[in-house]
Protein backbone atom coordinates (compact mmCIF):
# COMPACT_ATOMS: atom_id res chain seq x y z
CA UNK A 1 0.00 0.00 0.00
CA UNK A 2 2.97 2.10 0.19
CA UNK A 3 3.22 2.50 -3.57
CA UNK A 4 -0.35 3.00 -3.73
CA UNK A 5 -1.64 4.90 -6.44
CA UNK A 6 -2.40 8.69 -5.47
CA UNK A 7 -6.16 7.66 -6.38
CA UNK A 8 -6.27 5.03 -3.93
CA UNK A 9 -4.67 7.45 -0.85
CA UNK A 10 -6.63 10.27 -1.51
CA UNK A 11 -9.63 7.61 -1.40
CA UNK A 12 -7.97 6.30 2.10
CA UNK A 13 -7.86 10.20 3.50
CA UNK A 14 -11.59 10.51 2.65
CA UNK A 15 -12.45 7.16 3.88
CA UNK A 16 -10.62 7.83 7.57
CA UNK A 17 -12.46 11.27 7.82
CA UNK A 18 -15.87 10.72 6.77
CA UNK A 19 -16.59 7.12 6.69
CA UNK A 20 -17.36 8.21 2.28
CA UNK A 21 -17.23 4.64 1.29
CA UNK A 22 -20.68 4.63 3.04
CA UNK A 23 -22.04 7.00 0.37
CA UNK A 24 -21.39 5.22 -2.69
CA UNK A 25 -22.76 2.53 -5.10
CA UNK A 26 -21.86 -0.47 -6.70
CA UNK A 27 -21.41 -0.88 -10.54
CA UNK A 28 -25.24 -2.44 -10.44
CA UNK A 29 -26.35 0.77 -8.55
CA UNK A 30 -26.50 -0.53 -4.63
CA UNK A 31 -24.61 0.55 -2.08
CA UNK A 32 -21.93 -1.57 -0.93
CA UNK A 33 -23.32 -4.01 1.99
CA UNK A 34 -19.44 -3.69 4.04
CA UNK A 35 -16.22 -2.25 3.89
CA UNK A 36 -14.81 -5.46 2.65
CA UNK A 37 -16.91 -5.09 -0.76
CA UNK A 38 -16.24 -1.74 -1.00
CA UNK A 39 -12.37 -2.12 -0.91
CA UNK A 40 -12.43 -5.18 -3.43
CA UNK A 41 -14.68 -3.64 -6.19
CA UNK A 42 -13.01 -2.57 -8.98
CA UNK A 43 -11.96 1.06 -9.61
CA UNK A 44 -13.64 3.39 -10.21
CA UNK A 45 -16.31 2.30 -7.59
CA UNK A 46 -14.09 1.09 -5.03
CA UNK A 47 -10.55 0.83 -4.24
CA UNK A 48 -9.77 -2.46 -6.32
CA UNK A 49 -7.52 -3.95 -3.66
CA UNK A 50 -7.85 -7.01 -1.14
CA UNK A 51 -9.32 -5.61 2.45
CA UNK A 52 -7.22 -7.97 3.66
CA UNK A 53 -3.96 -6.41 1.75
CA UNK A 54 -5.44 -2.27 3.24
CA UNK A 55 -6.46 -3.35 6.71
CA UNK A 56 -2.53 -3.45 7.78
CA UNK A 57 -1.93 -0.13 6.11
CA UNK A 58 -4.96 1.39 7.57
CA UNK A 59 -3.95 0.74 11.17
CA UNK A 60 -0.51 0.79 11.01
CA UNK A 61 -1.59 4.81 9.96
CA UNK A 62 -4.66 5.17 12.33
CA UNK A 63 -4.50 2.69 14.52
CA UNK A 64 -7.18 -0.58 15.30
CA UNK A 65 -10.10 1.50 16.71
CA UNK A 66 -9.78 4.32 14.07
CA UNK A 67 -10.20 1.44 11.54
CA UNK A 68 -13.15 -0.40 13.05
CA UNK A 69 -14.90 2.85 13.55
CA UNK A 70 -14.08 3.68 9.65
CA UNK A 71 -15.25 0.05 8.48
CA UNK A 72 -18.05 -0.73 10.70
CA UNK A 73 -21.51 -1.42 8.17
CA UNK A 74 -24.39 0.75 8.72
CA UNK A 75 -27.61 -0.16 9.77
CA UNK A 76 -30.06 -1.45 7.30
CA UNK A 77 -33.50 -0.29 6.77
CA UNK A 78 -35.31 -3.10 4.48
CA UNK A 79 -33.05 -3.80 1.73
CA UNK A 80 -30.84 -0.20 2.13
CA UNK A 81 -28.08 0.88 3.86
CA UNK A 82 -29.01 4.06 5.51
CA UNK A 83 -26.75 7.54 5.77
CA UNK A 84 -26.96 7.46 9.43
CA UNK A 85 -25.86 4.73 12.28
CA UNK A 86 -28.99 5.69 14.17
CA UNK A 87 -31.48 3.04 11.97
CA UNK A 88 -32.31 -0.28 12.16
CA UNK A 89 -35.10 -2.40 10.20
CA UNK A 90 -37.05 -4.23 12.65
CA UNK A 91 -35.32 -7.46 14.31
CA UNK A 92 -31.63 -5.90 12.36
CA UNK A 93 -30.07 -6.05 16.01
CA UNK A 94 -30.77 -10.05 16.46
CA UNK A 95 -28.58 -10.29 13.88
CA UNK A 96 -26.07 -7.59 14.55
CA UNK A 97 -22.88 -8.58 16.57
CA UNK A 98 -22.59 -6.77 19.86
CA UNK A 99 -19.62 -4.61 18.88
CA UNK A 100 -20.58 -3.38 15.12
CA UNK A 101 -24.09 -1.88 17.05
CA UNK A 102 -21.68 -0.49 19.90
CA UNK A 103 -19.43 0.52 17.48
CA UNK A 104 -22.21 2.62 15.23
CA UNK A 105 -23.18 3.73 19.49
CA UNK A 106 -19.77 5.48 19.44
CA UNK A 107 -20.03 7.11 15.78
CA UNK A 108 -23.25 8.75 17.21
CA UNK A 109 -21.30 10.57 20.56
CA UNK A 110 -19.83 13.54 20.52
CA UNK A 111 -16.80 14.01 18.60
CA UNK A 112 -14.56 13.85 22.03
CA UNK A 113 -16.35 10.49 22.90
CA UNK A 114 -14.84 9.02 19.06
CA UNK A 115 -11.33 10.91 20.11
CA UNK A 116 -11.30 9.54 23.42
CA UNK A 117 -12.25 6.08 21.89
CA UNK A 118 -9.48 5.95 18.81
CA UNK A 119 -6.88 6.90 21.39
CA UNK A 120 -7.13 3.83 24.09
CA UNK A 121 -8.68 6.05 26.59
CA UNK A 122 -12.21 5.08 26.95
CA UNK A 123 -13.37 1.40 25.99
CA UNK A 124 -15.94 0.48 23.76
CA UNK A 125 -18.66 0.07 25.67
CA UNK A 126 -18.16 3.12 28.11
CA UNK A 127 -18.10 5.09 24.66
CA UNK A 128 -21.12 3.20 23.34
CA UNK A 129 -23.30 4.31 26.39
CA UNK A 130 -22.70 8.37 25.40
CA UNK A 131 -24.20 7.50 21.88
CA UNK A 132 -27.57 6.30 22.59
CA UNK A 133 -30.31 6.54 19.64
CA UNK A 134 -32.53 8.99 20.98
CA UNK A 135 -31.23 10.51 24.27
CA UNK A 136 -34.06 12.29 26.48
CA UNK A 137 -33.15 15.68 26.89
CA UNK A 138 -31.96 14.46 30.67
CA UNK A 139 -29.70 11.87 29.45
CA UNK A 140 -28.45 14.54 26.46
CA UNK A 141 -27.44 16.99 29.36
CA UNK A 142 -25.73 14.19 31.31
CA UNK A 143 -23.43 13.44 27.48
CA UNK A 144 -22.62 17.24 27.24
CA UNK A 145 -21.46 17.53 31.33
CA UNK A 146 -19.43 13.94 30.62
CA UNK A 147 -17.35 16.18 27.35
CA UNK A 148 -16.82 19.46 29.25
CA UNK A 149 -15.37 17.20 32.29
CA UNK A 150 -13.08 14.79 30.40
CA UNK A 151 -11.42 17.69 28.50
CA UNK A 152 -10.16 18.71 32.12
CA UNK A 153 -9.38 15.30 33.48
CA UNK A 154 -5.95 13.83 32.96
CA UNK A 155 -5.70 12.23 30.10
CA UNK A 156 -5.26 8.48 31.30
CA UNK A 157 -7.96 5.74 31.26
CA UNK A 158 -8.49 5.52 34.89
CA UNK A 159 -9.06 9.05 35.20
CA UNK A 160 -11.64 9.04 32.36
CA UNK A 161 -13.42 6.39 33.20
CA UNK A 162 -14.27 7.81 36.75
CA UNK A 163 -15.44 10.89 35.25
CA UNK A 164 -17.74 9.51 32.77
CA UNK A 165 -19.63 6.66 35.18
CA UNK A 166 -19.40 9.99 37.98
CA UNK A 167 -21.67 12.12 36.08
CA UNK A 168 -23.62 9.38 34.09
CA UNK A 169 -24.66 7.64 37.64
CA UNK A 170 -25.52 11.23 39.14
CA UNK A 171 -29.01 12.97 38.77
CA UNK A 172 -28.30 16.10 36.52
CA UNK A 173 -28.36 19.50 38.57
CA UNK A 174 -31.33 21.88 39.13
CA UNK A 175 -32.04 24.50 36.37
CA UNK A 176 -31.10 27.04 38.92
CA UNK A 177 -27.88 25.33 39.05
CA UNK A 178 -27.54 24.46 35.09
CA UNK A 179 -28.04 28.22 34.93
CA UNK A 180 -24.93 28.88 37.73
CA UNK A 181 -22.44 26.81 36.09
CA UNK A 182 -22.95 28.56 32.88
CA UNK A 183 -22.78 32.28 34.15
CA UNK A 184 -19.64 31.32 36.01
CA UNK A 185 -18.08 30.78 32.21
CA UNK A 186 -19.54 34.09 31.04
CA UNK A 187 -17.41 37.05 30.50
CA UNK A 188 -18.21 40.17 32.14
CA UNK A 189 -20.50 41.72 29.78
CA UNK A 190 -22.03 38.96 28.75
CA UNK A 191 -23.02 37.93 32.45
CA UNK A 192 -24.82 41.37 32.60
CA UNK A 193 -26.63 40.69 29.68
CA UNK A 194 -27.57 37.62 30.95
CA UNK A 195 -28.95 39.19 34.42
CA UNK A 196 -30.69 41.84 32.62
CA UNK A 197 -32.67 39.31 30.43
CA UNK A 198 -33.58 37.45 34.00
CA UNK A 199 -34.85 40.86 35.94
CA UNK A 200 -36.97 41.15 32.88
CA UNK A 201 -38.14 37.85 33.29
CA UNK A 202 -39.16 37.42 36.50
CA UNK A 203 -40.81 41.12 36.63
CA UNK A 204 -42.94 39.70 33.82
CA UNK A 205 -43.66 36.18 35.26
CA UNK A 206 -44.33 38.50 39.15
CA UNK A 207 -46.71 40.78 36.87
CA UNK A 208 -48.69 37.11 35.96
CA UNK A 209 -49.18 36.31 39.55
Amino acid sequence: MHKAPERVRDYVKLIQQHRTWTLLNRKDGQPFRSFEEFCGAEQPWGLGTPYEKIRPYLEALHGKRAVDLMAVALARTGNQHTASPDATRPGDEKHTPPTDTRLRAILRAPEEVQRLYREGLISQKVAARLGPKRAEPETAYRIAEVVSKVREAPRERKAIYRVVLDTLGHPPPEPVERIRRMAERLDPESLARLVRELESLLKRKEEQY
